[in-house]
């Protein structure tokens, strides 16, 4: 038997007959493989009480028992959680609550207005996290109703108790903010991504200098960007330069004081991508891979990654607004040959996009060839990607009124998504073996 490794889901879900049952039949199968087998299980949490090292001990003694061999304490991986909002756990004042509640929630323009707001504060350190008191790691707190997490905001807030209902109101629009948010910023791209972006481009197209800059602690703070081979259209976006012709520039923020902020939508950002774009679609040397085929140890069977261009109409309900146009990326992935293609989660798909490595050449006649199959059959899939396109339409409505009803009380609808899609990339993952 060719089996290297045996993973078992869920480990918790697996005590007592069952337990014993998948105990036995993973020693059986170890009796008849000749060679050593790596076993890994997962599982949420399992135990709640004792310091994090106890815990550890308590899930080696239950995965000894399980796979039939002898698992440490050390070999336990267990998450770690820190806080994303207020870093030293300050809980807000009665004063800064009741200012929070009775200003009500119109969404959140950027994560420095999430970070700053009491109640997410509150709800982050007084609901969501607690620390372990026999060794002060922070752990996931029991999970609560949402009528007893507004009957507790309320006496952190010293409100009325007849304020109850309009506590969950309020609960409900910092939900619908932060998943708004989030939207946005799953759809604009994390700042990892716009940093390497960057630095790749402006190396290549115009050869110009990025030094790191870190602190005492040798922590990376932003970067020194010289400004002598940019053009000067590119230049008139940016702040004066120095004696060396250069300034700092950061992709986080909040941003460290003496430092120019370099998001996804500043102008400069714009630029370059406009021209990454311009040379893609001239095809030029310099531009962007719509398409590419190469071996990766990411994967184990053959995956194609695609990228679509979305487009949707949007109007009011009553038809008396102008009309909008939603336009976006879309990343879809499937595993094995289109006519029998098993689709990818997009966190999947996210992932092999951003993380999968060439490890392997290939001959131009063979990627030619699996492209050619790949592109022939995509009119086989045509059905499929006009679902995507339906479901994402659904799913942008959905947001504009989740929006409009905090903000505008506007009812919009999707008249038609654009279709077919236009596939602007196609990415072949072939296994590397």
């Amino acid at each position: 038997m060719n089996i290297l490794n045996i993973h078992q889901e869920i480990l918790s879900g697996y005590r007592g007959r069952q337990g014993a049952d998948v105990g036995m039949l993973i020693r059986r199968i170890k009796s008849r493989i000749p060679h050593p087998v790596t076993c890994i299980g997962t599982s949420a949490t399992m135990v709640s009480k004792g310091s994090s090292q106890d815990k550890k001990q308590i899930v080696a003694e239950f995965a000894s028992k399980i796979f039939g061999e002898d698992f440490s304490g050390d070999q336990i991986i267990s998450e770690e959680l820190e806080r994303s909002l207020e870093p030293g756990g300050r809980l807000p004042n009665t004063t800064d609550l009741r200012e929070a509640f009775q200003a009500g929630i119109d969404g959140f323009k950027d994560e420095d207005a999430l970070r700053k707001h009491p109640t997410a504060i509150w709800l982050e350190n007084a609901v969501a996290l607690k620390v372990n008191e026999a060794d002060g790691e922070l752990e996931r707190a029991k999970p609560l109703p949402k009528t007893e997490i507004a009957s507790r905001l309320v006496q952190a807030a010293e409100l009325n108790e007849d304020s109850r209902s309009l506590t969950i109101a309020h609960l409900d629009k910092l939900f619908l903010a932060i998943n708004e948010l989030n939207q946005r910023l799953i759809a604009h791209g994390n700042p990892e991504a716009v940093r390497d972006f960057i630095i790749e481009a402006l190396t290549s197209l115009y050869g110009a200098q990025m030094e790191p800059i870190k602190n005492r602690k040798q922590e990376l703070v932003g970067f020194r960007l010289y400004l002598t081979n940019l053009p000067s259209i590119a230049r008139t976006v940016l702040p004066v330069p120095d004696k060396r012709d250069s300034i700092q520039v950061s992709f986080e923020s909040p941003t460290p004081e003496g430092f120019h902020y370099l998001g996804r939508n500043h102008p400069f950002v714009e630029q370059i991508c406009q021209r990454v774009l311009a040379d893609t679609m001239e095809r030029n040397q310099r531009g962007a891979a719509r398409a590419a085929v190469f071996r990766s140890s990411a994967v184990e069977r053959m995956t194609t990654l695609m990228l679509f261009r979305v487009r949707n109409v949007i109007e009011e309900k009553n038809d008396k607004g102008p009309k909008l146009i939603a336009e976006e990326m879309l990343l879809w992935g499937y595993r094995g040959h289109p006519g029998q293609a098993e689709y990818l989660e997009l966190a999947e798909a996210r992932r092999l996009l951003s993380e999968a490595t060439v490890d392997g050449d290939l001959s131009d006649a063979r990627r030619q060839r699996e492209l050619g199959e790949h592109l022939q059959h995509l009119d086989g899939l045509r059905e499929r990607f006009d679902q995507l396109a339906e479901e994402r339409s659904k799913h942008l409505v959905e947001a504009h009124e989740r929006f409009s009803r905090l903000v505008d009380k506007k009812k919009f609808e999707v008249v038609y998504p654009v279709l077919p899609m236009d596939v602007l990339g196609v990415y072949i993952l072939v296994p590397n073996r």
